[in-house]
């Protein structure tokens, strides 16, 4: 059974220059290791609660940005054979992990990588009080087909609905969690970002003070914040060291009463 959103996993050609930039933003290191015989390196971090996982590759290797979705479950093989029941492609058949550290799968459903984890390594640490991210609150993906996406993911994958925005009554996000993360769902064309990945979305208790106090560190020039499409909340989009989209916005939490919809 699949029981947990667990991370993205994000491909960097240099791994230091990212890492100092998610540490000042509050990110603790919780996982760093080798893939066997290879010049990559894996670094998990945890940030708002949630895990980001850095797969670090020589320049020229691979293209720095979003590479895949990754949930946890405790039946590799049969969820990964039940996936691909479910109208998934096969991208990588059940294997040991690069790490050495459990199992993995990865599957296509559409454009986007999804990976299958099967470990018994718990990452996730208490959450530091002075961190600049209040909390992780979403990974964006976007899809051509939203409520097809929407039914795989609940239907397939067990996600559960959080709740969802309609503008002139069109849906155009749809808002799921399994476990401590949530996953977004955007129709095309809709996204503050290009890609299938487009963002990785953080709250955070003031936009404006946040890009300050950033600029402070030494990460100037990101943007500046503006008035979020829902009009409840700021909201600003700045790239990261990797080539990562992070929105910041400082809404409630999608977990809150008022936006639930459970």
């Amino acid at each position: 059974m699949i029981y947990e959103l667990n991370h993205v996993g994000i491909l960097t050609d240099d791994l230091e220059a990212t890492l100092r930039f998610y540490r000042a933003c509050g990110a603790q290191v919780v996982f760093d290791r080798m893939i066997r015989d290879s010049p990559v390196r894996i670094v998990y971090v945890q940030l708002g609660g949630g895990l980001l996982e850095f797969i670090g590759v020589p320049p020229g290797q691979a293209a720095p940005g979003i590479d895949h979705l990754a949930v946890l479950t405790d039946s590799l093989e049969a969820d990964h054979t039940r996936l691909l029941g479910a109208g998934a492609v096969e991208a990588v058949a059940p294997k040991p992990a690069g790490t050495g550290e459990g199992r993995q799968s990865f599957v296509l459903w559409g454009d986007a990588r999804l990976e299958l984890i099967q470990r018994d390594v718990e990452m996730r640490v208490p959450h530091p009080e002075d961190s600049l991210v209040v909390e992780l609150d979403h990974f964006a993906l976007t899809v051509p087909d939203l409520p097809g996406a929407a039914a795989f993911f609940t239907e397939a994958v067990g996600l559960a609905p959080l709740t969802g925005i309609d503008l002139d009554g069109r849906p155009v996000r749809r808002f799921l969690h399994l476990g401590e993360d949530a996953l977004g769902l955007g129709a095309e064309g809709t996204a503050r970002a290009p890609g299938v990945f487009p963002y990785v979305s953080l709250r955070v208790e003031d936009v404006d003070a946040v890009l300050a106090e950033l600029a402070r560190r030494g990460f100037d020039g990101l943007g500046t914040a503006e008035d979020s499409f829902t009009g409840d909340s700021r909201c600003a989009v700045i790239t990261a060291p990797d080539g990562v989209r992070l929105e910041l916005l400082d809404r409630p939490a999608l977990s809150a009463a008022s936006y639930r919809t459970d």
